[in-house]
């Protein structure tokens, strides 16, 4: 079975989406997780969800799909529509991956989602995690890790769906290994990955519906390596 691809679409015209969707339906690589049309909730779905794949309309009340790609906190494949050419240049600047001018031919969305499943391929390589747990070696994906926590010397990989692994090495060590910018530890016996990351306060870190501990020790390095990073300013 091919491995599926989380989407979401985005357009407070429900025809619009409705004609999208059965477009994407023929893609057997596509699984269409939601479908908005308030920018505002799909931005909440977002951040706690993580669709890979997002499509929005540009013009929407509240919010535009520009604004709202630039208020996510992770960094999904975004591919614009919209009914006039003028917004092209606006798209790029928040990396959009395409820009489509409705109305779009389904050999269109085909064409544009497939670019988009092999770039999503490349990044699955790059993600790929072997560990040794329980004398198996199971394969994990980088970016499906919550967080880590240290227990005596094993560190317990906790992923969605609440399944966890536990791996005998040191929090530092593991940390060192998976070389990712997104893991930051927040605590002598727990680090995050900011993918997943809702809500930070002083001494908390919220992810899911679990809070864990912020230290004052790595309380700038939370501020410096990820609040700063994405904070929208004035």
């Amino acid at each position: 079975m091919k491995r599926q691809f989380t989407c979401m679409i985005v357009d407070d015209s429900t025809v619009d989406a409705a004609i999208l969707a059965e477009y994407l339906e023929l893609i057997p690589e596509i699984n269409i997780v939601a479908t908005f049309h308030s920018p505002q909730e799909a931005k909440q779905y977002a951040q706690v969800h993580k669709p890979e794949i997002i499509l929005t309309d540009i013009e929407m009340p509240e919010l535009s799909g520009i604004d709202l790609a630039k208020s996510l906190t992770y960094k999904p494949i975004v591919v614009f529509l919209s009914n006039h050419r003028d917004f092209g240049s606006q798209s790029y600047e928040v990396d959009a991956f395409y820009y489509l001018c409705k109305p779009v031919a389904p050999e269109q969305i085909q064409i544009v989602l497939h670019k988009a499943i092999k770039e999503l391929g490349k990044q699955l390589d790059d993600d790929l995690l072997i560990i040794r747990s329980e004398s198996q070696f199971v394969a994990l994906q980088k970016s499906a890790i919550l967080y880590l926590e240290a227990e005596d010397k094993l560190v317990k990989i906790h992923l969605q769906q609440a399944r966890q692994h536990l791996v005998w090495i040191s929090l530092k060590a593991i940390l060192e290994q998976l070389n990712d910018t997104k893991f930051i530890r927040i605590h002598r016996s727990f680090a995050v990955n900011t993918r997943f990351v809702n809500f930070v306060s002083n001494n908390e870190v919220i992810i899911g519906q679990k809070s864990l501990p912020l230290s004052e020790q790595y309380r700038q390095e939370m501020m410096d390596k990820f609040i700063k990073k994405h904070l929208i300013t004035k």
